[in-house]
């Protein structure tokens, strides 16, 4: 019992190698140098001067990673890391709840190509309307909502962007 938590201590403090530690995550060795020259994920040196990663920078780099799928630019994703409120239990429900955003409008864009295909095979031509139902949900949708906020009430966008769906639920009857 007492070797497992002595070896337990010892891995904790392991230090990897830039190669081991892409090796590992399968992140290239310039992606993580880039990272480190913007203090993204800001690795230790050696006495020799080369990069060493430790334990916690695997959690670091699995933000970066899961904030970069889920559109986040690097800018936006060096904010995020840098909210030291959140534990690593409130950094993965955001990572999670942000991870069902993007399956809901992948699930969207996914009817709608079945919408666009099943009118192809009945009609053989593809009504305009739906190519803009396409493109809306493939776009970053909570982006332009954002935007066009900063610009009009909330309560507007929120409106206009309902009617929007509601007419395309309409449309997917016809």
């Amino acid at each position: 019992m007492i070797r497992i938590i002595t070896f337990k201590r010892r891995e904790m403090m392991k230090k990897y190698t830039i190669g081991e530690f892409g090796k590992l995550t399968s992140t290239s060795a310039r992606t993580l140098q880039y990272y480190d020259e913007i203090g993204l994920l800001k690795a230790e040196r050696t006495a020799a001067g080369h990069r060493s990663y430790k334990e916690e920078d695997f959690a670091t780099l699995q933000k970066i990673i899961s904030l970069k799928f889920l559109g986040f630019s690097l800018d936006e994703t060096a904010k995020y890391l840098r909210n030291e409120n959140w534990d690593m239990k409130d950094s993965l429900v955001f990572q999670r709840n942000m991870m069902k955003k993007k399956r809901e409008q992948l699930d969207d864009s996914i009817r709608l190509l079945n919408l666009a295909i099943e009118q192809i095979d009945h009609n053989h031509k593809l009504d305009p309307q739906v190519f803009t139902s396409i493109i809306n949900s493939v776009q970053m949708e909570e982006e332009h909502k954002e935007w066009m906020k900063s610009y009009w009430p909330e309560e507007f966008v929120e409106q206009l962007y309902d009617r929007v769906k509601e007419e395309q639920e309409e449309y997917e009857k016809k």
